[in-house]
Order: C-alpha cells, then sequence, then structure tokens
C-alpha cells in the first residue's frame, strides 16, 4: 500500500487480525488484550525497523517479567535458566 498498491486482505474470521486480532473484555478497556499470547525480541531488528517506518517505534515498551511457578502452595521463580 506504501508504493500505491491496491491491496485485498483476505480473513476467514469476522475481523481482520488472524493471531494479532483482539478484543475488548469490557467498555472501559483501553485497549483490547489479544487472543493468543505474543512477544517480540529487542533484537528483532526487522520488526524494529518497520515499527520506526509506519511511525510506532515510539509506543513500544519493554518490560521485564516476573514469572513463577506455584506448586505444593509455595511460588518458586522461573526466570531464567538458573532458576530451573
Amino acid at each position: 500500500a506504501q508504493g500505491r498498491f491496491a491491496v485485498t486482505l483476505f480473513e476467514s474470521a469476522a475481523n481482520l487480525g488472524g493471531l494479532a486480532a483482539g478484543f475488548k473484555g469490557r467498555p472501559e478497556w483501553e485497549w483490547p488484550l489479544e487472543h493468543y499470547y505474543h512477544h517480540l525480541f529487542l533484537s528483532d531488528r526487522a520488526m524494529l525497523g518497520l515499527l520506526d517506518e509506519i511511525g510506532f517505534a515510539h509506543a513500544l515498551k519493554s518490560y521485564r517479567p516476573n514469572t513463577a511457578i506455584h506448586t505444593q502452595g509455595k511460588n518458586y521463580p522461573l526466570d531464567s535458566v538458573t532458576r530451573v
């Protein structure tokens, strides 16, 4: 579309988006929640370049997740190979 080409989108679902589609669970939600879990590595230069090209690089936020497993009544950190 950037080169002024006609673009046709094919989607089998009722809404566009495929695996990137989301939903608003409640009207007061500011943004939709994805149907599927997604992640982006900060080393993914192709995706970061695309975000920059379309003007969304400024909107990218990076968080360090706090991951744990709960078993036998206790939480155990599971955020690195050394914690397994």
